[in-house]
């Protein structure tokens, strides 16, 4: 696995759940993963992402990207995590 590719690709689609509004990743929170096969020419690789509570902050959620590899004789797998904060209320 390409772990420069990978990396990009986990930091995009971290950036790219972070960008949506919050109620719409409060209700991802426990769903099924979300998959998808990246091509290179090292090898395809598949990125899962998770979205989670975060048990020390109430309304956070925590997404959950990660690569594994197509290697079949060692384990290739590289993961980011973000942290999206409730937006605050301005009073």
């Amino acid at each position: 696995m390409d772990r420069i590719k990978a990396y990009v690709v986990l930091v995009r689609e971290l950036e790219r759940f972070r960008s949506l509004p919050h109620e719409e990743l409060l209700r991802l929170i426990g769903g099924p993963t979300i998959e998808k096969t990246v091509e290179h020419e090292a090898g395809p690789f598949v990125v899962e992402v998770r979205f989670e509570g975060d048990e020390n902050r109430e309304g956070t959620v925590r997404i959950r990207a990660t690569a594994n590899g197509p290697s079949w004789w060692r384990l290739e797998r590289m993961e980011e995590t973000a942290l999206v904060s409730p937006p605050t209320v301005e009073g």
